[in-house]
């Protein structure tokens, strides 16, 4: 299969915004090295990560010879040194990341600051996964972004103007990198700072259409949250209350994107409600946001208040 590009830069140019929102990415090296924390996941007893197709194991256990010889000891490798290690929230993971983002697609990984051994494990599978897998998940990450790179060209200018102003804090002023790989922790999606960078899943069955889109802003968001959570820090403190879940912050970001591509979107389910994540994890917000912090998405009432109130509430 002919290679595709791995670069598309996606986002309307203006007066305001003279850089595109986001570059997406479909990276060989950061797919492989999902691909091997994955199958080194499902070696624990009971482990099934979202989005694995019967395709991969089916095609792993058709591996002879050296070649089988090199997947056992990659998934080895990772299981001993990385599966104990979450991708975003492991420092030496994030690091491990964003060094493999930026070999793209080059011919071979090269070892820079790498973990020991890391390197030569991961070379020794690259040729048999260009082979078996690659074609079929690089075409997958392409038809993923061309879907989402799509939306964002039709709505991503006042979706982000619109998420920029409620969190009172401007859209950075170059394009939010965007690795998109088939596999991309147990979430479906992650976001790392300094830099920011958004790696998304291109299978998960909960990023796809117009979710694809409220996901990639809500991933961004997470470079503008900060000022809304300094603000219910602060209002927790004056109210002398202690939140029953301390990331208010996060549900408040779920909440505000969602409700911010519904308003270009009617009948839009968002993320949270769609996929129960409200009743799994905060059940105790969703009723104060939809109350007090709606009435600020719609340009009510001001943060000051929205915040105090929201906070009141919980």
């Amino acid at each position: 299969m002919k290679a595709l590009a791995p670069l598309l830069f996606v986002g309307l140019l203006s007066a305001g915004n003279p850089h595109p929102l986001f570059s997406f990415h479909s990276g060989f090296w950061i797919n492989l090295h999902h691909f091997l924390y994955e199958q080194a996941f499902l070696q624990k007893p009971g482990r099934r990560p979202r989005g694995i197709p019967e395709r991969d194991s089916a095609l792993l256990a058709g591996l002879s010879g050296k070649d089988k010889d090199d997947w056992t000891a990659a998934v080895a490798y990772y299981a001993q040194h990385f599966s104990g290690k979450d991708l975003l929230f492991d420092t030496g993971m994030v690091r491990i990341k964003n060094i493999l983002e930026d070999q793209d697609s080059t011919a071979q990984l090269h070892d820079l600051f790498l973990p020991a051994g890391m390197a030569s494990v991961v070379n020794a599978v690259a040729q048999s996964y260009r082979e078996r897998f690659w074609p079929a998940e690089d075409a997958a990450n392409h038809r993923w972004i061309d879907r989402t790179s799509h939306l964002v060209a039709t709505d991503g200018e006042r979706v982000a103007g619109d998420l920029a102003q409620l969190y009172k804090t401007p859209w950075p002023g170059e394009p939010i990198r965007v690795d998109v790989t088939n596999y991309a922790s147990w979430s479906g999606a992650y976001t790392t700072i300094d830099p920011t960078r958004i790696t998304v899943s291109s299978t998960d069955t909960a990023n796809q259409q117009l979710a694809g889109l409220e996901v990639v802003f809500h991933e961004a968001s997470h470079a503008l949250i900060d000022s809304i959570a300094a603000a219910i820090d602060e209002a927790c403190h004056r109210q002398q209350k202690t939140l029953p879940n301390p990331s208010l912050w996060h549900a408040v970001l779920f909440f505000t994107t969602g409700e911010v591509i519904r308003r270009y979107h009617p009948g839009y389910v968002p993320y949270a409600y769609k996929n129960g994540l409200w009743k799994r994890a905060w059940p105790m917000y969703v009723g104060p946001l939809e109350r007090e912090w709606l009435p600020y998405i719609n340009g009510e009432t001001s943060l000051d208040t929205a915040v105090a109130r929201l906070v009141r509430a919980v």
